[in-house]
Parts: C-alpha cells; sequence; structure tokens
C-alpha cells in the first residue's frame, strides 16, 4: 500500500486499460472519522470505472488477470525520498482482497522485493504520533496510572489524570476540525471551548438534576487541573507542595475516567446526529 509524504503527497485518478485489478485505498488523514479505513472497487476494461484516490491516502491493488494495463494520472511528482508503505496484509488494517473468489492462491502472490519491506500500520502510527483517543485509550491510560498507584507514586497518578482530560478536551475540538493549541495547558478553557462547541448546556432533553450534574463537572475539572498545578510531580513549589495520600490519587483518577467517558461519548453521539 504505497504513498508519498509531505509535499510531495499525491491525489491519483486511475483507471484499468486493458484486464482487471481490485484496487484499494486507505484513509491516512490523521483527523479523519474514516481513518484506517479503506474502500475496494473492481476496475477493468469492460466497466470503464474510473478511481480517483484523495491525498494522504494508501493505494495499492491486486491484478486478477495476466497482461493488464493500470493507468495513473497523479497531481504531482513522484519523489524516492518521500515514498513510503504499509504491508498489504496487515493484520490491524485486515484488508479483504477476496483472493478466494478471484481464485487466486495466496502463495501465489508476486510481490516485490521492496513491498516486503513495508512498514505495519502500528509502526506508521508510531511514527507519526497518531493514537485514536477512546474507551480502550482510557482503559490503557488507567491501567498506567494504576502502576504508579501500586507503586506509591500517587503525584504520577494525578499528572496522568490531568492529562487524560486535556487530551479528551483536544480530541474533541479537533474533530469539530478546530484548533485547541490556543488554550493547550490552561484545561478550563478548554473544557469551556468543549462545552460550548458540543452545546453541553443547550440540551432540553437534560432534566434539571443531571444539567446540575453536568454544570458540576467544571468543579471538578478545575480542581484537577489546580491539584496538578500545585502538587504533582510536574512542578517543584518547594515548601508549599502539600502531601497526596492513596485515597486522593484514587478519587483524582476514578474523576478523570468517568469524566473522560462521559466526554468521548458526547463525541460518538455526535458523529451519529
Amino acid at each position: 500500500m504505497h504513498f508519498q509524504k509531505g509535499e510531495y503527497s499525491q491525489a491519483k485518478l486511475v483507471r484499468v486499460l486493458k484486464g482487471a485489478v481490485l484496487d484499494i485505498a486507505i484513509d491516512l488523514r490523521k483527523n479523519s472519522e474514516t481513518f484506517g479505513k479503506y474502500v475496494t472497487v473492481e476496475l477493468n476494461e469492460k466497466n470503464k470505472k474510473m478511481f480517483f484516490i484523495p491525498r494522504n491516502f494508501a493505494h495499492g491493488f491486486l491484478t486478477l488477470e495476466d497482461n493488464t494495463e493500470f493507468f495513473y494520472k497523479c497531481d504531482n511528482f513522484y519523489n524516492p525520498k518521500s515514498e513510503a508503505g504499509i504491508m498489504w496484509n496487515d493484520k490491524d488494517l485486515n484488508i479483504e482482497w477476496n483472493l478466494k473468489k478471484y481464485g487466486i492462491n495466496e502463495n501465489e502472490l508476486i510481490i516485490s522485493e521492496k513491498d516486503k519491506k513495508n512498514m505495519s500500520f502500528k509502526e506508521y502510527k508510531k511514527i507519526n504520533n497518531i493514537e485514536f483517543i477512546d474507551f480502550n485509550y482510557i482503559k490503557k491510560l488507567e491501567r498506567k496510572a494504576l502502576i504508579d498507584l501500586e507503586k506509591n507514586n500517587y503525584e504520577g497518578v494525578v499528572t496522568k489524570s490531568r492529562t487524560l482530560l486535556e487530551e479528551i478536551f483536544c480530541y474533541g475540538i479537533e474533530k469539530k476540525n478546530m484548533n485547541p493549541q490556543t488554550n493547550k495547558g490552561d484545561i478550563n478553557k478548554l473544557f469551556s471551548e468543549f462545552r460550548q462547541i458540543y452545546k453541553m448546556d443547550e440540551d432540553k432533553n437534560l432534566g434539571e438534576r443531571i444539567r446540575k450534574l453536568i454544570s458540576g463537572l467544571y468543579s471538578i475539572v478545575s480542581a484537577i487541573g489546580e491539584i496538578r498545578n500545585h502538587n504533582s510531580d510536574s512542578h517543584g513549589i518547594g515548601t508549599q507542595r502539600v502531601g497526596i495520600l492513596e485515597h486522593h490519587a484514587r478519587l483524582v483518577l476514578n474523576s478523570s475516567i468517568i469524566i473522560s467517558e462521559y466526554m468521548i461519548s458526547i463525541i460518538e453521539n455526535d458523529k451519529k446526529n
């Protein structure tokens, strides 16, 4: 699955002049709702279909007939130094190549030596600092914080809890194609921006008690931010520092997890509407 990076990223318009291929494109746009998803289309000389692959997509194809002629039209020049690729059979992408449908034996596939050295999708995400923020991500960070608890690193728990909230708020803001950079580092402003963007206070279906509960989240978020700023291991403030006990650390962690899960639910529900 090929693509070019940076300024040499390419959009392609492809078609088959002779024979047939199964053509596949993978969305590699970092903030796209379909990131890591793929689309397939069969192109052949009879259906005369053309397939447009936008920039920041990986592209690959399976030849279905001998002597197939495949035509590319690209909007940018080929640049070997910017070229990269992801394995065609990556387990995380789990692309359905329909080999059985086309009567193709996997052992008979002809794959170039260069393509055999392509990276995995996990490697691609690691290189590009991409990680999905969802319920699994929250659980992952929770496990890291629990390790800190076991080691009596309660200040580390507070730092991770605050970081989780900030990342959730930034993620939600970015999903609305807005830039949270101006408020990064100020968790109260990030939460206020999140509330405004997702109209958390405007839901007419909310009962008064639920509305009060949501309103109280601001105080909790603000308190977690202040505890982290004044007490955690991210700031050395000498004699002003107050020790954090285990039950305090658990309270901060559990509060941040509950709020984060609620925010993820808001983001997911917004996608459906």
